[in-house]
């Protein structure tokens, strides 16, 4: 543990406030991401349909037109043109013939439509597969920051745990990086208070500048976000909204049956709480002691 009275460096609570912003302004941020792949990705599937459906109407004109060549080619004409040209007067046959160039005409003019169409569809279609694939790109690129930034913030804490720590905390030992409710600035401010206390001596009764008791620690770390919560342990737990899901950096754990005991989870499985007299502020794994419950303090309670 680090000599009685220190803290961490203003270097070091920096480096964990800035980590810890960024990966709470980063949940707004990959929903985000999460949405507009999820638009393009349905965009570039529908456009795939349209080009595959105009593909098929082209390969349709296109045997068409093929089928009418091989017939004229024949003299077979167009289906019923072919009893045309049993016709018993010329006019007739050039009725006959008359139709059968039209009707190659159309479908000439069909088929180039449906040839220019299906290009532009597949280019539409390629434009959007190449977008979707930029947003999951865009995507995948903030997860791995994300990822890196929860890497930073665990070594971090590690870092805190070995100089203000009682060896019951290891990153292994703890809440996985990511289980966690991701804090807002007021719950980050609580927190960095906190941290910046570590090190400190406890004094019963002591609400600081420079020594704490438990409920003291809790209670001006909140007061130093800009909120009030209730002076001791039992009126944390009384007063504020119980937690029963995952926890957020900034809850309060209440530890023993008479509730006799509170520190402040600040993540990934640990507890920052002033013990007892003869020790310091300092670092605990969340379940070092019996656990009575987890309470939140937040705005509301201002």
């Amino acid at each position: 543990m680090a000599a009685h009275g220190l803290a961490p460096s203003s270097e070091s609570l920096r480096s964990w406030t800035d980590t810890i912003l960024r990966i709470s302004e980063a949940g707004a941020r990959s929903a985000a991401l999460e949405r507009k792949v999820r638009q393009l990705r349905a965009t570039a599937s529908r456009a795939r349909r349209q080009a595959d459906w105009f593909r098929v109407q082209r390969d349709i004109m296109g045997d068409d037109l093929g089928s009418a060549a091989r017939e004229q080619y024949r003299g077979g004409g167009y289906g019923a043109l072919g009893q045309l040209l049993l016709a018993p007067s010329p006019q007739v046959l050039l009725d006959g013939w008359t139709v059968q160039r039209h009707m190659g005409h159309v479908l000439d003019v069909k088929f180039k439509i449906a040839k220019r169409e299906a290009a532009r569809r597949a280019r539409v279609a390629a434009t959007a597969l190449r977008g979707q694939r930029a947003a999951e790109h865009e995507r995948d690129v903030e997860a791995s920051r994300q990822e890196q930034d929860r890497a930073r913030l665990t070594a971090l804490l590690g870092q805190f745990a070995t100089g203000f720590g009682d060896g019951a905390w290891s990153p292994f030992s703890g809440v996985l990086a990511g289980a966690d409710e991701t804090p807002g600035r007021t719950e980050i401010e609580a927190v960095r208070f906190a941290l910046s206390q570590l090190g400190s001596p406890y004094v019963w009764g002591a609400t600081g500048p420079s020594s704490y008791d438990c409920s003291g620690l809790t209670s001006r770390a909140w007061s130093a976000s800009g909120v009030t919560i209730p002076r001791t342990s039992q009126m944390q737990w009384a007063g504020l909204p119980r937690v029963g899901g995952r926890l957020r950096p900034g809850d309060l754990v209440i530890y023993f049956p008479d509730a006799t005991h509170v520190g402040m989870y600040v993540g990934q499985g640990m507890v920052i709480h002033a013990p007892r007299p003869g020790t310091v502020v300092r670092l605990t794994a969340l379940h070092r002691m019996p656990v009575l419950g987890v309470v939140r303090p937040g705005p509301a309670q201002a």
